[in-house]
């Protein structure tokens, strides 16, 4: 799921406007003025048949960090990932005092079926 949620953040209408996506956590040595972060927050077994699993139910987190308006980013990486069959579950707006960014967290949720086995 973390080469897939990979390939879906960088979909060219994303990064037109922000191209500094990182897994996690932005390296200290990278320097950016906007960027993007994202992780898996939890996986979870969903509709099982014959005792068996058939989908995975993964709930991501994307955030924005940027020092200038985020708002035309995030519209976009919500856009992008409803189109690729995303649902989004919570959104928050942050300021880290500490490094300046303003910070929006996305929550999202995405179904992977598996298949009937």
């Amino acid at each position: 799921m973390i080469s897939q949620l990979k390939k879906d953040l960088n979909d060219e209408t994303i990064t037109s406007i922000c191209n500094k996506i990182f897994y996690y956590i932005k390296p200290e040595q990278e320097k950016a003025d906007t960027y993007i972060e994202y992780r898996i927050l939890t996986e979870r077994e969903r509709n099982l048949a014959g005792n068996k699993n058939i989908t995975d139910l993964f709930y991501v987190q994307v955030d924005i960090f940027s020092k200038v308006s985020y708002k035309l980013l995030s519209e976009k990486i919500k856009e992008v990932l409803k189109s690729k069959k995303y649902t989004i579950i919570d959104s928050i707006e942050l300021y880290e005092e500490d490094t300046g960014y303003y910070h929006k967290a996305l929550r999202f949720k995405y179904s992977k079926f598996k298949g009937v086995i």
